[in-house]
């Protein structure tokens, strides 16, 4: 993943572990912007995080329930974090969100 990407896949993995540095506006807004990727592509990804009160799922997991190889399950997650990384709705959320909460999920990725 490039740098963009990882930046995301960092807060997503923050949105799951802290309940309290994401706020429910910050919530809508991710909700909205994986909604950009369809149905299908917005459950594996809500999936792979663990973002609906659920455990997180492995690469392995997800590929054996949608039937697929594990290289082409990495590849459409890759994929789909990459497709919201750099948009600009992604990009203007990033740059609002309070510093405490980008050095919390730069962190988590390191």
């Amino acid at each position: 993943m490039d740098a963009l990407s990882n930046r995301l896949a960092a807060f997503l993995r923050l949105m799951r572990s802290s309940a309290l540095l994401i706020t429910d506006g910050d919530r809508a807004n991710m909700d909205v912007l994986l909604t950009m990727l369809g149905a299908l592509d917005k459950d594996i990804v809500e999936s792979y995080f663990g973002l609906r009160n659920q455990a997180p799922q492995s690469v392995e997991q997800l590929a054996a329930k949608h039937h697929i190889s594990v290289e082409q399950m990495q590849h459409i997650i890759d994929t789909d974090l990459r497709r919201i990384a750099i948009s600009p709705e992604w990009q203007m959320m990033w740059r609002k969100l309070p510093e405490l909460v980008k050095k919390r999920a730069e962190a988590m990725h390191l």
